[in-house]
């Protein structure tokens, strides 16, 4: 947290100095913000200063910078120093990354939080996933992901409501009451149909642009999340992209094929039941299974070479 200290008048402000300090709102705040930042709406100086006053709990108006011009000089330069100072300490938004050969800023988001847990359309309620995609199945991810790619190689917006129509569904039948049941599955979402995708996603078209956009950025995240990251499970710390290059054995561009190929492996081995059942095991379950499979090779690695050496 960054912490702002104004003695004079004894005020104390403290506020956030990485994602994952955001409250939802704030979050929603400043995604409003990246949207007219990259529609040209707004410079970048004037994000850092928009969502610093809203941060501080400030108001900045139009009429606010119309009156400015009445302060003193020495008043205003002093004022617009600390407002540059304060600023500074919001440039964890952005990294400096090098695109076609000129260095720009580029907005910075890498959480695997789950910032906007529900989206609310025409007075329906849609509700996604948990962090870092901890509910959802393989077969979700799998939709997912080539909704996720589409987009990000045409920009048309259908591909960006279906890719949010996958992760966000409407809630259970009698879900309060469900909910309270022994056998429970911590599901709050109906299940997944690929059938329903199209519906929902002609409904979640008329989200908030920006708050599809989050989900999409998002997406992104625990996408490389499951290439990069680590969990750690029952003691074991498991290495996401170790396992991912070597049980898809697919590059980049064919990595959809790989997911699939794993599908048909696992039901082919049963080890979740056939292809539907396999596709609807959680993905986490998948990641361990992936986890087992290299443990076994790891160890079969190492008897061969034992062996060998023996010889």
């Amino acid at each position: 947290m960054n912490v702002i200290e104004i003695p004079d008048r004894k005020i104390v402000t403290i506020y956030p100095s990485c994602f994952d300090e955001l409250t939802e709102e704030q979050f929603d705040f400043v995604m409003q913000q990246v949207i007219k930042l990259l529609d040209g709406k707004i410079d970048l100086d004037m994000f850092k200063v928009l969502v610093l006053y809203h941060f501080l709990d400030l108001e900045y108006t139009p009429m606010i910078k119309k009156m400015e011009k009445y302060r003193k000089k020495e008043d205003l330069h002093t004022r617009n120093y600390n407002v540059w100072r304060m600023t500074q300490t919001l440039n964890w938004f952005f990294v400096e990354k090098e695109i076609k050969g000129e260095k720009r800023q580029v907005f910075n988001f890498e959480s695997i939080r789950n910032f906007i847990p529900s989206l609310t359309v025409l007075g329906d309620s849609y509700y996604g996933p948990e962090d870092a995609l901890m509910n959802i199945s393989l077969g979700e991810y799998r939709a997912a992901l080539d909704f996720f790619r589409k987009y990000a190689e045409s920009k048309e917006e259908k591909y960006l409501d279906s890719l949010v129509a996958v992760l966000y569904r409407p809630e259970r039948d009698n879900y309060p009451g469900v909910k309270l049941e022994e056998n429970w599955n911590g599901q709050r979402r109906v299940a997944y149909n690929p059938n329903h995708t199209e519906r929902y996603s002609g409904y979640l078209s008329k989200a908030s642009f920006y708050q599809r956009y989050a989900i999409y950025l998002w997406f992104a995240n625990c996408h490389n999340f499951f290439r990069e990251g680590e969990i750690e499970i029952e003691g074991n710390k498991i290495n996401l992209g170790e396992l991912y290059k070597k049980e898809t054995n697919e590059d980049d561009s064919k990595e959809s094929l790989g997911w699939t190929g794993l599908l048909f492996r696992m039901a082919d081995e049963g080890t979740f039941g056939n292809i539907k059942e396999t596709d609807s095991q959680g993905i986490y379950d998948i990641i361990l299974k992936l986890y087992q499979w290299k443990l076994d090779a790891d160890a079969l690695k190492k008897q061969q070479n034992d062996t060998n050496t023996n010889l």
